[in-house]
């Protein structure tokens, strides 16, 4: 078995289908140098190696924690002033 199969290949984007809870992956893709869906386990001679893309790191996980904790006391500050600002309107 060849290390070139499609679905390690740059220029292949897989087909998903719509399952219940998330989308699946089929065993069929577009190949952008052939203009043809091709199987994921095929393979050519024009074939290029998808970059790795590793996991992100914790600081950045971290970071978006951050924010998201940010996001949610502005949140809440504004709503507190609407409804502070209906209770004026009340009285």
């Amino acid at each position: 078995m060849e290390n070139n199969q499609c679905f390690r290949c740059m220029y292949f984007s897989r087909y998903y289908t719509k399952g219940v809870r998330k989308f699946n992956r089929t065993k069929l893709g577009w190949c952008t140098v052939k203009q043809d869906s091709v199987k994921f386990d095929g393979n050519c001679d024009k074939f290029f190696s998808k970059p790795y893309i590793g996991k992100p790191s914790k600081s950045i996980w971290r970071a978006l924690s951050d924010l998201l904790t940010q996001i949610s006391e502005i949140r809440a500050i504004i709503e507190e002033d609407k409804n502070e600002s209906v209770e004026r309107k009340d009285l």
